[in-house]
C-alpha cells in the first residue's frame, strides 16, 4: 500500500495542517496543497517506498537538512519556513512521514515556463541573472552552497521577481568540509545532467559550483535547448551557444561563458563579482538607449547659457522654443512639458543627476504647474541630500496635483522627510491626510507604514502596532512593516513576536533601499 494513499483531501496532519489537493512531486517528495488556519502553505513528503534501506537514510538527510537550512535562512528569494515546519507525523501500524510546510509560491518553475514557448530577452535575462547572483550571495556568505541550480528549481512568480527553491542538496561550507576538500576527500555527489560541474560530479563541489549551473541555466532559458543537446568546443570545454540566441550584448555573454568555465578557478569567485559586472552591462545598456535623448537635451545646454534660467519663464520658454525650431513649440507647452520630464527620468535613472536637474527645469519653464515634474525633482533632490529642497519641491507638488494617482507618493515622501529631521507630529498629520486621498492599495500601505513608524519614534505603541499591522494586511511581502513591527515588539519586550516579525523583515526585506538596509542590519543583529 502507498505510504501517501491517506494524504486525502481533508487529512489533517499534526493537529494543524489539512490536505486541499496533491500539488505533484519528484525525487523522494511528494507535495500538497495545505489549509494552516486562513493561510494556505505547501506541504512536502518524504516518499521512501521506492528506496533501499541506505537510500532512505541518505534521502532523510538530505530533507533534514532542506528544513534546518530553511528554517534559519530568511531572504525574499526562498521560500519561508518557520521553525516548526519539519516534523515527523507518527501513524498506526504504518511508517512514519517526514513532514515540511513552507510558504506557498505562486507562478511557475523556469522548466514549466520553458514549455510553454516562451523565449527570453536579453533585457530579461539580464535581470533574471541580477536577481538569480542577489539570492545567492547571502547564501554564500552565510556559508552555504545550493548544488542543483537548474530550471525546474527556479520559480517565477507573477510579479517578475524569481525565487530558488529545493534546497534538499544545500552544503554547508565548514572548516572540516574544506579541509576534506584539500585531502582530495570526496563527498555525495549531487548530478544533474548538464547542470553539474565536472568538480561537483567527483563529489568536491565549491560555491563556485553554484555559478557554473548558474551559467548554464541561463544559456538553456536563452537557446531553448538543454545543455546535454548543445555541442563542446573540445580544446577549451566551452559549450558553443552563442549562434543559437537572439543578439546579446558581448559583455553579457562572455559574463556566462566565465560562469561555465570548466575549472572553479576560471569562474568569478564571488557573487560581489558577478554582479559587479551585471551592473556595468546594465549601465552600458541604459546608457545606450538613452542616448539619443540626452544629446538632444545636452544640445539645448550647450546653446542656452545658465542666465536664462534666472529670466522669466515666458522669456525663457520663448528663447528655448526659438533656439530649438520655432515657436510651435511655445504652442504645444503642456506637450513639451511633459517630454522634458519624460527626458529628466531618463537620466536621473541614468545616474545623470546634471542632466536630470537641467531637464526638470525646462519642463517648469513650460509649464511651472508639472505636478510630475515636481515630485520628480523631489526625489533627485532626495538622492542627493538635499532634504530642504525636496520638501519645498514636494510641498509644490501636493499643491499642483489635485487628481492623479501620485499625489499620496507628494505625501508620502514628504512625511518620510518630516520623520527623519524628527518632526513626528507634523509627519502624522500629513499622512492621514495622504490617506484619504488615497486609492491605489500600495499608496495605503506607504502611508500605514510610515504613520507606524512615526507613532513608533514618539512611544505611541499601540496605535504604531495597529497601523502597520494594517499595512501587512494590504501587502504581507513587503519588507518594511515587517521591520518597523519588530522594533514596535522590541521595544515592548515581546520577544517572540519581535523575532518573528524580524525574520520575516530579513525575508522581504530590500536591501537596496536605505532605510530597510539599516533596519535589516539591526533585525540581523538582534537575531544573532
Amino acid at each position: 500500500m502507498s505510504a501517501l494513499i491517506v494524504l486525502a483531501p481533508g487529512t489533517l496532519l499534526h493537529h494543524r495542517y489539512e490536505i486541499i489537493r496533491p500539488l505533484g512531486g519528484g525525487g523522494f517528495s511528494q507535495v500538497f496543497e495545505i489549509r494552516d488556519g486562513d493561510a494556505t502553505k505547501v506541504l512536502k513528503v518524504l516518499d521512501l517506498k521506492e528506496f533501499s534501506r541506505s537510500q532512505q537514510q541518505k534521502a532523510i538527510e538530505l530533507f533534514r537538512r532542506e528544513a534546518t537550512f530553511l528554517s534559519q535562512f530568511h531572504h525574499r528569494g526562498v521560500p519561508q519556513v518557520e521553525p516548526d515546519g519539519y516534523f515527523v507525523w507518527q501513524r498506526d501500524r504504518l511508517a512514519p512521514l517526514h513532514c515540511l510546510v513552507m510558504e506557498k509560491v505562486p507562478g511557475i518553475n523556469l522548466q514549466e515556463w520553458l514549455q510553454q514557448g516562451k523565449r527570453l530577452s536579453a533585457r530579461e535575462a539580464i535581470d533574471w541573472l541580477h536577481q538569480l547572483v542577489e539570492i545567492l550571495i547571502p547564501l554564500h556568505q552565510q556559508q552555504f552552497f545550493h548544488r542543483d541550480i537548474k530550471p525546474s528549481n527556479i520559480m517565477l512568480r507573477p510579479d517578475g521577481q524569481l525565487m530558488l527553491i529545493d534546497f534538499g542538496t544545500v552544503r554547508e561550507v565548514s572548516v572540516t568540509y574544506l579541509v576534506k576538500q584539500e585531502q582530495q576527500e570526496t563527498g555525495t555527489a549531487i548530478i544533474s545532467a548538464g547542470y553539474t560541474p565536472p568538480e561537483q560530479a567527483e563529489g568536491q563541489a565549491v560555491p563556485q559550483s553554484d555559478f557554473f549551473a548558474l551559467g548554464r541555466t541561463l544559456v538553456t532559458l536563452l537557446t531553448r535547448k538543454p545543455p546535454i543537446d548543445l555541442p563542446v568546443d573540445p580544446q577549451t570545454g566551452q559549450l558553443q551557444w552563442r549562434t543559437l540566441t537572439d543578439a546579446l550584448p558581448p559583455q553579457f555573454a562572455d559574463l556566462l561563458d566565465r560562469l561555465m568555465a570548466p575549472f572553479p578557478g576560471q569562474r568569478p569567485q564571488s557573487g560581489e563579482i558577478i554582479l559587479q559586472t551585471i551592473r556595468q552591462i546594465e549601465r552600458k545598456l541604459n546608457w545606450e538607449r538613452r542616448l539619443p535623448v540626452l544629446r538632444q537635451v545636452d544640445r539645448l545646454r550647450a546653446k542656452l547659457d545658465r542666465r536664462l534660467l534666472q529670466l522669466t519663464p515666458l522669456k525663457t520658454a520663448l528663447l528655448v522654443a526659438v533656439l530649438s525650431g520655432g515657436f510651435t513649440l511655445w504652442q504645444n507647452r503642456l506637450t513639451v512639458s511633459i517630454q522634458f520630464n519624460d527626458w529628466g527620468l531618463d537620466a536621473q535613472t541614468a545616474n545623470a543627476p546634471e542632466l536630470a536637474w537641467l531637464s526638470y527645469q525646462f519642463a517648469l519653464l513650460f509649464n511651472r504647474q508639472n505636478a510630475a515634474t515636481l515630485f520628480n525633482l523631489g526625489d533627485l533632490y532626495e538622492t542627493q541630500n538635499k532634504l530642504a529642497q525636496a520638501r519645498a519641491a514636494y510641498a509644490q507638488s501636493m499643491i499642483e496635483d489635485l487628481d492623479t494617482e501620485q499625489r499620496p507618493d507628494a505625501y508620502n515622501n514628504l512625511a518620510r522627510l518630516y520623520i527623519l529631521n524628527q518632526e513626528y507630529h507634523r509627519a502624522i498629520l500629513l499622512l492621514n491626510e495622504g490617506r484619504h486621498i488615497a486609492k491605489r492599495p500600495i499608496d495605503h500601505y506607504a502611508l500605514l507604514k510610515n504613520l507606524g513608524w512615526a507613532q513608533l519614534k514618539l512611544k505611541q505603541y499601540d496605535v504604531a502596532q495597529e497601523a502597520l499591522k494594517n499595512a501587512v494586511k494590504i501587502d504581507d511581502k513587503r519588507g518594511t512593516a515587517y521591520c518597523l513591527m519588530g522594533q514596535v515588539y522590541e521595544e515592548i519586550k515581546d520577544i517572540p513576536n519581535t523575532v518573528n516579525a524580524y525574520r520575516k523583515c530579513l525575508q522581504y526585506g530590500d536591501r537596496k533601499n536605505s532605510d530597510e538596509q539599516q533596519w535589516m542590519t539591526h533585525a540581523q543583529q538582534f537575531l544573532e
